[in-house]
């Protein structure tokens, strides 16, 4: 948690935006905006820095979102959360950029604006603020002694907003296979959109199988390593009708799968899972 009383030295936000947000900007090739507290801290010291489990952990987020394709990254001024930043920085050859945690409105404005995707670190009562302010859905508080919530915030076509929650796998094991796999109900569309789901598998997962099934409507699923799908570019396309389809991948690569649910016609009530092995 960070408190007010505090000192903060923000050194600094080159942001570059230009324009003002509207939704339609939130469009086919945009925006996702990845948050998450620091890792786990020394328990000593007014500004301390992370511990080894927490460096652990910090290697796995980097780990976790080296093929995401994140642009820029930012992190509060403190050891911990820039120390959490540091290896997904070294990793893609993206610097760390600072924000003020206690205007968190003015950020989250300036993130609206941002094109591509984005890595913000900060702490466990910023954090889900931060989610909310960006329209996603926080869910319950962030508890002292979670470190592992890891938030996705996908910004639809029709300026709708889809939070995800990931975790940034247990720190005391760094090579485990664990991923979080989809779980989403109650996914919807309007006709000629696209809406987008990200998955990033480790090196150790062998299998993958991708399901969309019920509700109303027509959605059609997609399925692309590596770079969104389009209408003409994809690894899987079922071509069934209604909104029961299903990819099936027997050996697949690790890094970024990508998923796309196209509006054929408007659909809602749709559930999306995966999982993996």
């Amino acid at each position: 948690m960070i408190k007010k009383a505090l000192t903060v030295s923000v050194i600094g936000m080159s942001m570059a935006l230009s324009g003002l947000y509207a939704s339609s900007l939130m469009a086919a090739d945009a925006n996702i905006i990845y948050l998450t507290r620091h890792a786990e801290k020394l328990d000593s010291g007014s500004n301390p820095s992370l511990s080894d489990a927490g460096k652990l952990r910090a290697e796995n987020i980097a780990s976790m979102l080296k093929n995401a394709k994140i642009n820029t990254i930012y992190s509060t001024s403190y050891n911990r959360t820039l120390e959490t930043a540091a290896p997904l920085s070294e990793l893609i050859s993206v610097g760390v950029q600072a924000y003020d945690p206690f205007d968190l409105t003015g950020f989250a404005a300036s993130l609206k604006t941002l094109n591509g995707n984005t890595m913000v670190v900060g702490h466990s009562n910023t954090t889900p603020e931060l989610v909310g302010l960006l329209g996603g859905e926080a869910g319950s508080a962030i508890d002292e002694s979670e470190y592992d919530r890891l938030y996705q915030l996908i910004f639809n076509q029709d300026g709708s907003v889809t939070t995800v929650r990931l975790t940034s796998l247990p720190s005391e094991n760094s090579a485990s296979c664990d991923v979080s796999d989809l779980a989403l109900t109650n996914v919807s569309g309007v006709q000629d959109s696209w809406t987008y789901y990200d998955l990033t598998l480790p090196d150790c997962a062998t299998s993958l199988s991708i399901s969309m099934s019920g509700g109303s409507g027509d959605a059609d699923l997609y399925v692309n390593y590596g770079d969104r799908p389009t209408v003409s570019s994809y690894d899987c396309r079922p071509f069934e009708s209604g909104n029961n389809e299903s990819c099936e991948f027997s050996s697949v690569k690790s890094g970024v799968y990508h998923i796309g649910l196209y509006a054929y016609k408007d659909y809602a009530g749709v559930n999306l899972s995966s999982t993996h092995q």
